[in-house]
């Protein structure tokens, strides 16, 4: 997974997407900040998020955020899960704080 994106419309890493990935069937996967709110969450295994809280299209602000993820992956044996975590940054929300 990425640990820094900016999703400031600029068209160069605006998304938070992972790297290339293969033998992905689903994910669970959510996104917290620092204070421990629930931001986003998904299931799509290319995650797509734009920087937007999980209600709406307000953008958050800049920051670090933490997440969480079970990546259920197809192997010989079947599916089997694993689980992911980490932090990641966000940067270059220009525009976030005005009304």
């Amino acid at each position: 997974m990425p640990n820094v994106f900016s999703p400031n419309d600029d068209g160069i890493n605006d998304l938070f997407i992972p790297y290339p990935f293969k033998f992905v069937e689903k994910i669970e996967m959510k996104i917290f900040n620092r204070w421990g709110k629930l931001v986003f969450k998904t299931d799509n295994p290319e995650i797509l998020w734009k920087g937007n809280y999980l209600d709406g299209d307000k953008k958050v602000p800049d920051g670090v955020y933490y997440y969480i993820c079970d990546v259920y992956e197809r192997r010989l044996t079947g599916i089997e899960v694993r689980a992911v975590s980490g932090f990641l940054h966000l940067f270059g929300a220009k525009n976030r704080y005005k009304n």
